[in-house]
């Protein structure tokens, strides 16, 4: 790809993100009346949202798997969420814990600023607690402390997802210099990835183990695979080709439908799904 092109699409992107309002989401003004085009970019903005295949893939089997299992009166925290989180997908309130929420909104995110390491929550608070792709950004010592804070705060079931393997890692090194390559640009998210080390699956079981006796509770662990390494490095591609993302938002439905059938292994991501016994 041309420098000229590389430059085209980036200036593109910034340009829609500053449309839609995700470079200054976090200063909109709360319950005040909004104009009618105001309204129409709230309204682009969630279905772009809803429509990022990357986004949908992961929440996917967490929703299936929480929805059943939740009430109308229970409370869910997810740790690490971000301004959005699981809410265009689980379609509930959503206690959401991090330490920016600059991007795009969600009006059933409900934030609060804090460290994952020390969560201002008491035992037991939340019916569920999640943690989505946010160990792998975190040095190994403090990972233990993060596990030890959401099993803390999760009364029944607590899900823990993140990348993991060699076969992921390579992966990621290779769209880290795709994306070099095409735009230029280091990917910052990538970078932490590669300088903090994907979590392996039988370290995050082991600290699950250690911090439940520390706490004194016994958690029965499911792990499934999430997203065939193929399906992600095809989602992946759209960061480096904003025509084919425009591709993946318009024809949403028909590549969820298909990519998240293609799950077998090896998979990119683990699920953790944690309940309290």
């Amino acid at each position: 790809m041309s420098s000229r092109r590389a430059a085209l699409q980036l200036r593109l992107r910034a340009r829609a993100k500053r449309w839609l309002g995700w470079e200054n989401a976090a200063q909109r003004s709360q319950g005040l009346p909004r104009s009618r085009a105001a309204r129409m970019r709230q309204r682009l903005s969630d279905a772009i949202i809803h429509n990022f295949l990357d986004m949908a893939l992961r929440y996917h089997p967490i929703v299936e798997w929480l929805r059943p299992r939740l009430d109308a009166g229970h409370r869910v925290l997810e740790v690490g969420s971000g301004p959005v989180g699981i809410t265009p997908y689980l379609r509930r309130p959503v206690v959401g814990v991090d330490r920016t929420f600059g991007g795009p909104s969600s009006g059933l995110l409900v934030r609060c600023r804090a460290d994952i390491v020390q969560l201002p929550f008491a035992d037991r608070q939340f019916k569920a607690v999640l943690c989505v792709d946010v160990l792998e950004h975190l040095d190994h010592d403090v990972r233990r402390a993060a596990v030890r804070e959401v099993l803390r705060c999760a009364d029944r079931w607590a899900v823990l997802a993140f990348p993991s393997g060699s076969q992921a890692a390579a992966r990621e090194r290779e769209l880290g210099e795709l994306l070099r390559r095409r735009l230029g640009v280091q990917d910052r998210f990538l970078q932490e990835h590669l300088q903090k080390g994907l979590p392996e699956l039988s370290d995050v079981l082991e600290l699950i183990e250690t911090v439940s006796g520390e706490i004194g509770r016994h958690f029965r662990a499911e792990v499934v695979g999430n997203v065939s390494l193929d399906s992600w490095r095809h989602v992946q591609r759209a960061k480096a080709d904003i025509l084919l993302r425009a591709v993946h938002i318009a024809a949403f439905p028909v590549f969820f439908w298909v990519l998240r059938r293609r799950n077998q292994e090896p998979c990119y991501r683990r699920i953790l799904f944690l309940e309290s016994v």
